[in-house]
């Protein structure tokens, strides 16, 4: 006997939930205000990221843009692409930044640092950019498959050059 129409979408409608097609939640939202959302099933991770930018002479530079990028790969060894996080901070009046954040568990991430406001805040200053291996832990008693862990991350100082 063959399905009517109604017991058809309603079969269909199942079974995509059932392998999780459509299915979307709310992770977290990020500095932005703007929401990351993530498919059912989807790995995340946690990232606590924290670092410095300063001049040659060790002088902390406000208001530098810092945004990252997850890198993911293909076949072995081959990059296969950049991922923006979505996320832009700024340096504040001692020239840290700090993130927190759930997010895709990528195996490295690209950290930019850019000089937006031009001369002000000391001069104008080359773009620097650092490639940072992500190690993360999980905790024992967390029995959530999808979680990949922790990511604790601090970068070393940025010296971001005159131009």
């Amino acid at each position: 006997m063959p399905l009517h129409k109604p017991k058809r979408i309603g079969f269909f409608a199942m079974l995509l939930a059932l392998l999780g097609i459509g299915g979307c939640g709310e992770i977290n939202s990020d500095p932005e205000g703007l929401n990351n959302m993530c498919m059912y099933g989807t790995p995340t991770a946690h990232y606590s990221v924290k670092g410095q930018v300063t001049d040659t002479q060790g002088n902390p530079i406000p208001n530098i843009n810092v945004s990252f990028y997850g890198i993911y790969y293909g076949s072995p060894g081959t990059q296969a692409g950049v991922d923006p996080f979505g996320v832009n901070l700024k340096t504040d009046s001692k020239g840290v930044y700090e993130w927190d954040s759930q997010h895709f568990p990528y195996p490295q991430v690209r950290v930019l640092f850019d000089d937006t406001d031009g001369p002000a805040n000391g001069g104008e200053f080359e773009s620097e950019n650092t490639l940072v291996n992500i190690t993360f832990v999980k905790d024992k008693k967390d029995k959530n498959v999808w979680n990949s862990g922790n990511a604790k991350i601090d970068i070393p100082t940025i010296k971001l050059r005159k131009k």
